[in-house]
C-alpha cells in the first residue's frame, strides 16, 4: 500500500512541477523550448542532454538513399566513443527514426532534428 502511495504522490510532484514551473532551458532553440513546455521534467532533461549532443557532438558519417527512404549514418563523438546509428527518413510520411531508439515512443528524435 505504501509503495503505491509514494508512487502516486512522486507522480503528483513531478506533474505540480511540469505545471507550475519552468526547466532551465541550456539553448534558445524553439524546439528545446516547446518540448519544455509539454513533456514532465525528467523526459525534457533527458532529451535536452540528447539534443545538445546532436548539435554538438555528432556528424554526418554517409549518406544514402534505398527506396523511398534517406538513411543517414550519424557519427556520435561524445565522450570519444564514436558510435554510429542510422536514422532513417522517410519524404512521403515524413517518419524519421534512428537505431539507437533513444526515444521510441512518438516523440521527437534530437538526432533526426540533427539531420534535418
Amino acid at each position: 500500500m505504501n509503495f503505491k502511495c509514494d508512487l502516486l504522490a512522486e507522480a503528483w510532484s513531478a506533474d505540480n512541477d511540469t505545471t507550475y514551473s519552468k526547466p532551465n532551458l541550456k539553448t534558445t532553440k524553439d524546439l528545446a523550448r516547446h518540448v519544455s513546455e509539454i513533456y514532465t521534467y525528467a523526459s525534457f532533461y533527458k532529451f535536452q542532454k540528447e539534443f545538445c549532443v546532436a548539435f554538438m557532438d555528432c556528424e554526418v558519417d554517409d549518406k544514402q538513399v534505398i527506396e523511398e527512404r534517406h538513411v543517414i549514418t550519424i557519427v556520435d563523438n561524445s565522450q570519444n566513443w564514436g558510435i554510429k546509428n542510422q536514422v532513417a527518413y522517410n519524404l512521403h510520411n515524413q517518419v524519421g527514426n534512428c537505431s539507437c531508439k533513444m526515444f521510441e515512443c512518438e516523440v521527437f528524435y534530437a538526432v533526426v532534428y540533427y539531420v534535418l
